[in-house]
C-alpha cells in the first residue's frame, strides 16, 4: 500500500464538556505547553509521513484561522470558506494545513462528507481534534486490507474502579479489582481509511461513529490496530490538568 499522506482533523464542535475555556476557543485550540491541541494531534502524525492536513472547522472557526495566519511562513489562501497555509517549520516542518468551514452545526459525519472533494482517490487518515498521543498510524494503516475500507486504532478499556457483587440481601459476597478488557476497547479515533467510504455516509448521517461505523453494510470491514502506549481524550478540565502534566513529564 502507498504511503498516506493526507489527514482530515475533526475540529468543529463545541466542546461543551469543557465550556471554562470553549466560550471562547474552539477546543481544539486549547493550549498544552506551547502548542494548542490541534497542533499536537499534527505533530504527532506529520512523524509518520502526513503533510497534508484538512481540518474541519465550524464553531469559533475564526479562532483556529488566525491561529494558523498568525504563525504561518506562507498563506496560500484565504478565502470565505477555507484558508490554506505553511506553518512555521519548528511547528510542523513543510506541511500543508487546509481549514475548511464544514458548518456550524454539523455533525462529524457530515464535516467529513464536506471535504471528500479534497481527498480525491486517496487513502487518508481522520481523527478528532481534542486527543493526545503517541499513536504511530503506520501500525493503524497495516491492518488496512485488501478487504477492508477501514482500520481504528484500538485503545483497551480500563476500569476506573473496582467492582463488588452486592446480592439482593445487602451482602457483598465478590470482589473484582480494577482490570483492562480483552474483547472492548475504546475507539481511539485514529482511522485508516478508504475513500470507498463517502460511499456509505448518507444525508441523514449526523454522528461518524454511530451513524456509519455502526452500519451493517460495513460489517467484516473494519479492522483495528491494538495501540498500549499513550492516549488521552481531553474532555474534562482534569483531563487538561493531566495532560498538562504528562506533556512536561515527556509523556507525548
Amino acid at each position: 500500500m502507498k504511503d498516506i499522506k493526507k489527514a482530515v482533523i475533526l475540529a468543529g464542535g463545541k466542546g461543551t464538556r469543557l465550556s471554562e475555556y470553549t466560550h471562547e476557543i474552539p477546543k481544539p485550540m486549547i493550549r498544552v505547553g506551547p502548542y494548542p491541541l490541534m497542533i499536537h494531534i499534527m505533530r504527532n502524525l506529520h512523524k509518520s509521513g502526513i503533510d497534508e492536513f484538512y481540518i474541519c472547522g465550524g464553531y469559533l472557526i475564526n479562532i483556529i484561522r488566525d491561529y494558523l495566519i498568525n504563525n504561518a511562513d506562507v498563506v496560500l489562501d484565504d478565502s470565505e470558506d477555507s484558508t490554506s497555509v505553511k506553518l512555521h517549520k519548528e511547528i510542523l516542518g513543510d506541511s500543508i494545513v487546509n481549514l475548511i468551514f464544514t458548518g456550524a452545526e454539523s455533525g462529524t459525519a457530515q464535516r467529513l462528507k464536506r471535504v471528500s472533494k479534497f481527498i480525491g482517490n486517496d487513502n487518508f487518515i481522520m481523527t478528532y481534534g481534542d486527543s493526545l498521543s503517541n499513536v504511530d498510524v503506520n501500525n493503524v494503516k497495516k491492518k488496512l486490507g485488501k478487504d477492508k475500507i477501514l482500520s481504528i486504532c484500538a485503545i483497551p478499556n480500563k476500569q476506573r474502579f473496582g467492582l463488588m457483587k452486592v446480592e439482593k440481601n445487602g451482602d457483598v459476597t465478590e470482589f473484582k479489582e480494577k482490570h483492562t478488557s480483552n474483547t472492548h476497547f475504546i475507539n481511539g479515533g485514529y482511522m485508516c481509511i478508504k475513500p470507498e467510504i463517502f460511499k456509505y455516509i448518507d444525508d441523514e448521517d449526523f454522528d461518524f461513529s454511530k451513524d456509519v461505523l455502526e452500519k451493517p453494510e460495513l460489517k467484516g470491514k473494519i479492522s483495528a490496530y491494538i495501540h498500549n502506549g499513550y492516549w488521552k481524550a481531553v474532555d474534562t478540565k482534569s483531563d487538561l490538568n493531566e495532560s498538562i502534566d504528562e506533556y512536561n513529564k515527556g509523556d507525548f
